[in-house]
């Protein structure tokens, strides 16, 4: 039986390459390969607003092997797009790492996988994770891109709880000013 992980992994960003969200995911690549003793990838798939590459993650096989670096700088995008494809909710778990911006309002960064992960593979991812962010290195690399790094290790359910209260939170903003759903 192999060990998790036994090839590489992809990260995918929806955003072009250069893209603050694109420093973030080579950053911990980097550092979470090091800790997983496994490439990570950093595949850019960006259109419509990120959508495209999550998308294609919560359709791919929840094995590990395919991840999503989320940002938020907006509302969540299925509360404003009614043609969108996935529900983040139901179709993504978190694996770790709430980045909150420091000079955008309300913007965050998380990592999530395709919803049936194996427990293994995400403990050990989010182990990669929390060790990558306990570098003072990655702290002071992720600071000067405008983030604020957690002062202690998240776990996926913390992440998750996180992600809720955001969604509920803006989703009722959107109902509050009226706000309807692009098409």
């Amino acid at each position: 039986m192999n060990v998790y992980p036994d090839r590489p992994i992809t990260l995918v960003v929806g955003l072009p390459p250069g893209d603050t969200s694109d420093a973030i995911a080579h950053e911990l690549a980097l550092h979470i390969s090091q800790q997983l003793g496994q490439k990570i990838i950093v595949e850019n798939r960006s259109a419509v607003a990120g959508n495209i590459g999550a998308d294609s993650v919560a359709k791919s096989s929840p094995d590990g092997y395919t991840l999503y670096l989320a940002i938020r700088p907006i509302p969540p995008h299925e509360a404003i797009r009614e043609h969108i494809e996935y529900d983040l909710s139901r179709e993504f778990v978190p694996v770790g790492t709430i980045l909150k911006s420091n000079t955008q309002a309300h913007g965050w960064c998380a990592v999530l996988a395709p919803e049936g992960v194996p427990a293994d593979a995400l403990n050990r991812l989010t182990h990669g994770i929390n060790s990558a962010l306990s570098s003072n290195d990655v702290c002071d690399k992720l600071a000067r891109l405008g983030f604020d790094v957690p002062p202690a290790a998240n776990t996926p359910e913390m992440v998750g709880d996180f992600l809720e209260e955001d969604t509920r939170k803006w989703t009722g903003i959107l109902a509050t000013h009226q706000i309807l759903g692009l098409q």
